[in-house]
């Protein structure tokens, strides 16, 4: 438990310093960074609503899908969809086949295509 609860700080800590440091941005919770385009907010909508429906892994898949072209929009996207995982409690991930292993492994994947993979690694080794 204590792992698993280091692990999702971790991934906040790491959301709130690239919106810091990439966009200058002060966020008491990275899914507050919406995407900027209308069309791309409601697509990130629906992915949040996703995950809340407990349908994690096929959101995962959509989210690799349409965040292919790395846009800034794309990145907050990503961003705003980890931490709504990292706010789900571990029950609720449990019920749905997904855990911290798994967080950890899409979150640095993700962040390797936006050229963050240094930052995810030295705060979740």
């Amino acid at each position: 438990m204590y792992q698993e609860d280091y692990i999702i700080r971790q991934i906040r800590l790491l959301c709130r310093a690239i919106a810091k440091n990439v966009f200058g941005m002060e966020v008491g919770s990275c899914t507050e960074l919406l995407p900027l385009a209308p069309e791309k907010r409601e697509t990130a909508a629906e992915l949040l609503q996703k995950i809340d429906n407990g349908q994690i892994r096929e959101a995962e898949a959509e989210l690799d899908r349409i965040t292919a072209d790395c846009t800034l929009d794309d990145l907050l996207t990503g961003m705003a969809f980890y931490a709504r995982i990292g706010e789900m409690s571990e029950s609720f991930l449990d019920d749905h086949a997904y855990n911290d292993v798994d967080l950890k492994l899409g979150l640095r994947r993700f962040s390797e295509r936006f050229g963050s993979k240094h930052l995810a690694e030295l705060l979740m080794p």
